[in-house]
């Protein structure tokens, strides 16, 4: 019996990228274009040794860094709105910053000081902004009384959210797996948050497995702590 509707035969047919897409492309194109003539007109036609006097590694290892970072964030489509915008001005910090050595007539030490510390802020400054992103800092206080049951908190999301509730003063239930890490965890929760150690609590539990969930709700009851809110 034959069947409706389309059908798709391999090899797929090739499909042009959307008008997103295609600018884009053309966005990482042009970056990689502009920085790469940042790059040539830096090198000022010298002698080689006054080539290697002019040369800043720091800023170019930084400017690398902006570029792959923002070349990477286009492909992702992470900031739509057309316009300059903050990861389009660390790109153009970071060519500047570049040329910073053929703009001075005598490339001394302040000046390489000063590039280097140049260099180092706008990488930090490019991760933070563009890569870490904001961070919710709940006011302290504010989460007093409340327990909060999180799976996976010994590391990423569930450690930080851990960190911030803490701050907060809620108590925090490490749902772990690996009682070690989540013993670790919960001593550097403790140390990142200032607060006592009868406001985190340990929990084994292993969500693939349906007995250890069952093993995690007895315990809770024999822990009788009510849970406010559940994060996973």
């Amino acid at each position: 019996m034959a069947s409706s509707g389309p059908q798709e035969t391999w090899p797929l047919p090739l499909r042009l990228p959307s008008s997103m897409g295609r600018a884009s492309l053309i966005d990482c194109a042009v970056a990689v274009a502009a920085t790469s003539l940042t790059a040539a007109l830096a090198q000022r036609p010298s002698a080689k040794i006054e080539l290697l006097r002019r040369w800043d590694p720091g800023a170019c290892l930084a400017s690398l860094y902006i570029l792959i970072m923002y070349c990477v964030q286009s492909a992702f489509l992470e900031w739509p709105q057309k316009g300059l915008q903050r990861p389009q001005a660390f790109l153009m910090a970071s060519m500047g910053n570049m040329l910073l050595p053929s703009l001075c007539s005598r490339w001394v030490g302040s000046w390489r000081l000063a590039s280097g510390c140049l260099s180092a802020a706008l990488a930090a400054s490019a991760y933070v902004a563009l890569v870490r992103g904001p961070r919710y800092v709940p006011p302290s206080g504010s989460l007093r009384g409340r327990v909060f049951l999180v799976t996976g908190a010994n590391s990423g999301l569930g450690y930080e959210t851990s960190v911030a509730v803490l701050r907060a003063g809620a108590s925090v239930i490490f749902a772990c797996r690996n009682e070690k890490k989540a013993t670790a965890a919960m001593k550097a929760a403790a140390a990142a948050a200032g607060f006592a150690a009868g406001q985190r609590y340990f929990l084994p539990l292993d969500l693939a497995s349906l007995k250890s969930v069952r093993r995690a709700v007895e315990l809770l009851r024999d822990m009788k702590i009510q849970v406010s809110f559940l994060t996973t």
